[in-house]
């Protein structure tokens, strides 16, 4: 009795499982039919090839634009920009504020000690670092050149247009308030 309640159960599953199986793919099949009955579309032809005509411009005693202004002035008065140009000292120990960019730091006070105004610095990561004129600070071999109240200034050495040459500029970290 139990072999044919096993057998009749077996045909039962199978039974059901070839009806499931049997419409598994209608749907997609009929998806299919639809999208080859949409029309195809005309593809645009491309535009025509235009030719331009290249130019070559003569400057003459013009000023070279692509020549820094520095280099120019120093080349007037005789003598190479090269050789006597600002440039990083790389012998000096790197201090711990010339791994932040500037742009991550904040001046967030001062404080007088050891008879001279230090700068107070904080960190993106919370960290408050205590600065005076001559140490370095920001990617780009900022020099501290003077702590006001409220202003940390700075004079930075970046690397001109052309290479080897360093150009200095100023920057400076604000109090907000």
């Amino acid at each position: 009795m139990s072999r044919l309640k096993s057998k009749g159960l077996s045909v039962g599953v199978l039974t059901l499982w070839v009806v499931g199986c049997s419409d598994q793919h209608g749907g997609l099949l009929q998806y299919i039919e639809q999208v080859k009955a949409i029309p195809a579309s005309k593809i645009e032809a491309l535009p025509e090839l235009v030719v331009i005509e290249s130019f070559e411009f003569d400057a003459g005693n013009v000023r070279d634009p692509f020549k820094p202004l520095e280099k120019m002035s120093a080349e007037m008065q005789g003598y190479d920009a090269l050789s006597n140009a600002v440039h990083p000292d790389y012998s000096r120990l790197k201090e711990a504020m010339e791994f932040m960019p500037l742009d991550t730091l904040r001046m967030v006070g001062t404080v007088f000690f050891q008879l001279e105004l230090w700068g107070l610095v904080e960190t993106l990561n919370g960290k408050i670092y205590r600065v005076r004129a001559g140490d370095y600070m920001g990617l780009d071999h900022g020099e501290i050149v003077a702590i006001k109240d409220a202003s940390i200034e700075l004079l930075e050495m970046v690397s001109g247009s052309e290479p080897g040459v360093w150009v200095k500029r100023k920057a400076k970290l604000e109090i907000l308030q």
